[in-house]
């Protein structure tokens, strides 16, 4: 395995334990970017010694964590204040993904998150814009999956009206009405049940893999919510969960690549019978960082999985390729509003979409062009990646 891979992992696992790594870093340039890419750097700051380090990484990694620090006061100081505004208009809703997840780390700034998300009912949408715009946070974009605001400064909201999305029917199960399983916190605001959240979790990790990619916080957040809550956990429904969703197999593959990497405990119990293939371990481990958060990393290219996904499911490649050049309806009316107004004037939206991208962003439009040719083993050894840590 990549020696800076290895001292990631190591480095990690001693922030996580609020310990100071002993070791050295072998590149601190390759160092650096696997960490920002994986969503790591504002964690291991605090596991470094600074006179066993390079001035130029310990003074990036701390700027880094400056900022971490900065945008999770931010941050934690919305959700109170998001939480009170719906509570006060009567609108039930609960906190998604990063805002739940950040409790389970050492420190909260450790687990960054891009968006604040939340789900609400899909007859309370118009509400939360009313509610909203009051107080001068502006609606940037509309899709049916979620609608996305701004604070004044400049923090993203994402509201959904449903936890599913039609990406695979074969996580469809449990997902389609989270509401059946929420249960009371207080006023209007609610929460998943643990084994309910964890199974979500695991299903919007999939999904992330299955359209571009993840990074190695992504999984994780699998290892340390199961280990923070592991006494809590309802382990015969949490098993059921995963059956129905299709996800038992990948649970355990995420479970595994947690003990192996980060030794987190109250594990074990979990991967009993499980086993995976020295050579598996190795090229999926490569695979999650390389591919970076949401699948940005420098060196990826995210349409590989993407066509993986498609093969896995028995579908086209030529229909795969279409459907970049041509998006669907849904998803040219988050980008248009005028086709969300008026859907038939769905191919003025391909087209101003596609002057767009040339005229303004020529470079990464070609760039992104030429990464659609990718070769049939390539897409054929990702495809078999997904399917031995379970993906569907």
């Amino acid at each position: 395995m990549n020696p800076t891979l290895i001292e990631l992992f190591q480095v990690t696992t001693c922030a996580l334990n609020k310990q100071i790594y002993q070791g050295a870093i072998s590149n601190d340039k390759e160092f650096y970017f696997k960490t920002v890419e994986n969503g790591l750097s504002g964690l291991v700051f605090s596991a470094l010694n600074k006179d066993q380090i390079t001035k130029q990484l310990f003074e990036h990694l701390q700027k880094d964590t400056m900022l971490y620090i900065l945008k999770d006061t931010l941050q934690l100081e919305a959700i109170e204040n998001i939480n009170k505004m719906l509570t006060e208009a009567e609108v039930k809703h609960l906190f998604l993904k990063g805002s739940r997840l950040k409790k389970i780390y050492p420190e909260t700034y450790m687990r960054a998150m891009g968006d604040i998300d939340l789900l609400v009912h899909p007859n309370d949408m118009n509400k939360v814009h009313q509610v909203f715009d009051l107080r001068d946070i502006k609606c940037i974009s509309r899709s049916t999956s979620h609608d996305v605001f701004e604070m004044k400064n400049n923090l993203k909201i994402e509201i959904h009206p449903s936890i599913y999305r039609d990406f695979n029917e074969a996580y469809e199960s449990i997902f389609v009405d989270a509401w059946k399983y929420a249960k009371h916190v207080e006023d209007h605001l609610f929460e998943l049940p643990h084994e309910y959240e964890l199974v979500y979790l695991l299903y919007h990790l999939a999904k992330h893999i299955h359209l571009g990619g993840v990074g190695i916080r992504s999984i994780l957040d699998i290892g340390l919510y199961l280990s923070a809550y592991h006494q809590e956990i309802n382990r015969n429904i949490l098993i059921e969960y995963l059956n129905q969703s299709n996800l038992y197999t990948f649970f355990q593959s995420m479970i595994y690549l947690n003990i192996k990497y980060f030794n987190i405990d109250h594990l074990e119990s979990w991967t009993a019978g499980y086993t995976m293939e020295e050579d598996l371990y190795e090229k999926i481990t490569e695979f999650f960082s390389v591919s970076g958060i949401h699948g940005k990393g420098m060196e990826f290219n995210s349409f590989t999985p993407r066509m993986a996904s498609n093969k896995l499911q028995h579908k086209n490649k030529f229909k795969f390729i279409i459907s970049v050049i041509f998006p669907n309806l849904e998803s040219v009316k988050g980008m248009y509003p005028f086709v969300r107004r008026v859907p038939f004037l769905l191919p003025v939206g391909w087209m101003f979409r596609w002057v767009r991208l040339i005229f303004r962003h020529p470079k990464s439009t070609f760039d992104k062009i030429g990464k659609l040719k990718i070769k049939d083993q390539e897409i054929e050894d990702i495809t078999n990646l997904f399917k031995k840590i379970g993906l569907k």
